[in-house]
């Protein structure tokens, strides 16, 4: 029988198994950029109408913590677990905030190789967050030890669900959307994109 966790209470006992805190929302290390009135950076100013309209489609269940009815299954031993829908959805639902640890550029580690080029965290499971100053500092939404259960979408060429970001209170929110119908029981998946795959120390493994 194959291992599935549809459950909040299981999918959390299962994440918490696996060494993992579990969060439904993102936690903010004390950096100097977060104090800062983000409405008022270039990046949210050249792009303000689409945030303003992102904002008012998903601040609500963003605020809520809302995570669409899922579960966590092993898909196999080369991939290991993967998201799946329990219910049909259709374009535009919410599917749920990408929680973690959001942390600044200081937090990188160097590649022993070369200490020349400092790396991405020691972990597949972030995604970026915005510089919204155009600073050139790297921030990430690090899952590797906290999250919840979006750090299990896998990879697709094909995905059936999109990134999305806005700002809500004051805070840049990283959250999965839906781009095509899925059926109940369907893979969700998303295009980790090609900077993920261009450093040379991932391997490409197809659900």
């Amino acid at each position: 029988m194959s291992e599935k966790y549809e459950t909040p209470d299981s999918r959390r006992r299962f994440m918490e198994s696996q060494g993992l805190d579990y969060i439904s929302r993102s936690v903010y290390k004390d950096v100097p950029v977060f104090s800062r009135d983000q409405k008022e950076s270039p990046y949210y100013l050249d792009n303000q109408e689409e945030f303003e309209t992102l904002h008012a489609d998903y601040h609500g269940k963003i605020e809520e913590a809302f995570m669409a009815p899922v579960s966590i299954q092993k898909v196999s031993e080369d991939v290991g677990y993967g998201l799946f829908a329990a219910v049909d959805m259709k374009p535009g639902d919410f599917l749920s905030e990408y929680a973690g640890l959001v942390q600044s550029g200081e937090d990188l580690i160097l590649d022993p190789e070369s200490i020349e080029e400092p790396v991405r965290y020691d972990t597949d499971y972030t995604w970026d967050y915005p510089d919204a100053w155009y600073e050139d500092v790297l921030y990430e939404v690090n899952a590797l030890k906290m999250g919840n259960e979006l750090r299990y979408v896998n990879h697709s060429f094909d995905p059936n669900l999109v990134v999305e970001h806005t700002l809500v209170d004051n805070r840049w929110v990283i959250f999965f959307v839906v781009q095509q119908y899925i059926r109940s029981g369907s893979q969700f998946s998303v295009d980790y994109g090609e900077e993920y795959w261009s450093g040379g120390f991932r391997e490409l493994i197809l659900f």
